[in-house]
């Protein structure tokens, strides 16, 4: 190619198929993936790129001309701090880079943006007006906001099962002392008070246990389970508990219903949302519970504080006729101890231990939905398994023969004497150790002497899991009742041939001796 092939001066615009050099700028302008616009000294737009004009409410960069925020689609309080930045910008001549700031779209949405604006300079060198980009972060914005509140959850639920795992120690103690009282108490008032401190005992234990529940941290027996017998028992309760005047109406359209997981879990998370709802019902309502199959088609965030794999979900609805949730609070609602009712009518944990239960099984829990009435909405990943038989009957005591010897190590000394204070009353023998390390100095001096080693896991010095393996070396047919205030150090191997069960603290005094009855029993 020759130089004559080339344009001469003021024919460049023809040969790249524009007209003029403005046509060329402004398609330039709108290929660019970012937000653009500029403006004279007194902000008034001198021109912007299609997807500033699209965002601004006007149908083309010409509409633009002219205008000033006050004229487009921003709120008024948008429009004064975006002329306030311009005036800064003018009269420093110095830009101003990654500006963080709210946006009202001309579609409604508001969304978050990243601006920089810099300083146009005329030919003398002064301030002539400014241009501007942005870009939209809206999206990174929300998941910056939704990390920080899984986070602030996740932290909350540590300290509460730290809590409840103290608690359920010191309860342990009392519900069994008090237990073992009832036969030492004579007539007059003693009987009447001592059943106040087992009641209000209990009533601590189950605040403990939605802690837990909320946490994580729970016993949860993952057996398939059809959610929608569940669903069934707990409306029954309901049915049976609420005012005649609210009506629940059942839809449960899912075709698919079995979810592997702890039906006494989900239950009692149904039952929390059903007497949440009961609670916003003033007078007369109606409480809709709901189920349908969804299918997530890719893994990723929903709604903050959950991360769900693809995967075939049953998806639960609760929604009352009820006066809806405010959205000051509604970020707040699955905290522990967080409650809108008046001291005294409600703990705060309720909605924390749906929370912990649905996330234990692998799901996920939002509110959804604006005013008129509350809607709680629960995902649970289905399983193809068939639904099990209920088997969650007890099994009768067994008689205690020959004296077994009982090995009981935990490191709080209530929970220690009580238990072996039950145990020598039933007729076995018990020997004490306060932790892992101890309770080995003793088993190995006579192994075969114990006919079971009461354990439990989170103890100083040496804790269960480790005190375990060192039992098996001692005797492999060691067996092993292992217990403890929460589940996550406890999620025993089916494969661990020595731990015959396990007990959940806090326990009744009859519930100990039946499990042992049990451990000794087995083959």
């Amino acid at each position: 190619m020759t130089g004559d092939d080339h344009n001469s001066e003021g024919e460049t615009g023809p040969a790249l198929g524009v007209d003029n050099p403005e046509q060329l700028l402004q398609q330039v302008m709108d290929s660019i993936p970012q937000f653009i616009f500029w403006k004279d000294r007194n902000s008034v737009y001198l021109g912007g790129n299609e997807k500033f004009a699209r965002a601004a409410g006007v149908d083309s960069p010409a509409d633009l001309i002219g205008k000033d925020d006050r004229d487009l689609v921003w709120k008024p309080e948008e429009t004064e701090w975006f002329r306030t930045v311009d005036r800064r910008v003018m009269e420093s001549g110095k830009p101003e880079r990654n500006i963080v700031e709210p946006q009202l779209q001309a579609d409604g949405r508001q969304a978050w943006l990243r601006t920089n604006k810099v300083p146009i300079f005329g030919n003398d060198g002064e301030v002539v007006g400014i241009v501007g980009t942005f870009e939209d972060i809206t999206d990174e914005k929300v998941a910056e906001q939704r990390n920080r509140h899984a986070q602030k959850m996740e932290a909350i639920g540590r300290l509460a099962g730290g809590m409840a795992h103290d608690f359920n120690n010191m309860l342990g103690g009392i519900l069994g002392a008090a237990d073992l009282l009832r036969a030492d108490v004579g007539e007059g008032r003693g009987p009447e008070l001592l059943e106040i401190i087992l009641h209000s005992a209990q009533r601590a234990a189950d605040l403990t246990h939605k802690m837990l529940a909320f946490s994580r941290r729970g016993q949860m027996q993952r057996t398939s389970t059809d959610l929608h017998t569940t669903i069934g028992d707990a409306a029954s309760i309901l049915g049976r508990s609420i005012d005649r005047r609210i009506a629940i109406e059942l839809d449960l359209a899912a075709k698919r219903s079995v979810v592997l997981g702890d039906h006494a879990e989900l239950e009692a998370a149904i039952l929390n949302l059903g007497i949440n709802a009961r609670d916003a019902i003033d007078g007369a309502g109606r409480i809709d519970i709901s189920t349908s199959d969804v299918t997530i088609e890719g893994a990723g965030c929903y709604q903050g504080s959950f991360v769900l794999a693809a995967g075939e979900y049953i998806e639960l609805r609760v929604r009352d006729t009820g006066p809806g949730v405010p959205e000051a609070i509604r970020e707040r609602i699955f905290e522990p101890f967080f409650t809108t009712k008046s001291v005294g009518a409600g703990t705060g944990l309720g909605l924390a231990a749906v929370f912990g239960a649905v996330s234990e099984h692998g799901g996920a829990v939002a509110l959804v939905g604006g005013s008129g009435g509350a809607c709680f909405r629960l995902l649970l990943p289905i399983t193809d398994r068939p639904a099990a038989v209920d088997a969650r009957r007890r099994s009768p005591p067994t008689e205690v023969l020959g004296r077994p010897r009982i090995l009981v190590v935990d490191d709080e000394p209530a929970i220690r004497d009580i238990v072996c204070l039950t145990l020598d009353g039933l007729g076995y023998q018990t020997v004490r150790a306060r932790n892992g390390v101890e309770a080995l100095e003793i088993f190995a001096v006579r192994p075969q002497s114990f006919d079971a080693v009461i354990l439990d896991v989170v103890m100083p010095e040496m804790g269960g899991h480790d005190c375990l393996r060192e039992l098996q070396r001692i005797d492999p047919s060691v067996r092993v009742l292992m217990s403890s205030g929460f589940a996550d150090d406890v999620m025993i191997e089916e494969s661990d041939e020595a731990v015959y069960a396990f007990l959940k603290k806090p326990y009744h005094p009859g519930e100990l001796s039946r499990t042992l009855a049990r451990v000794l029993g087995k083959e």
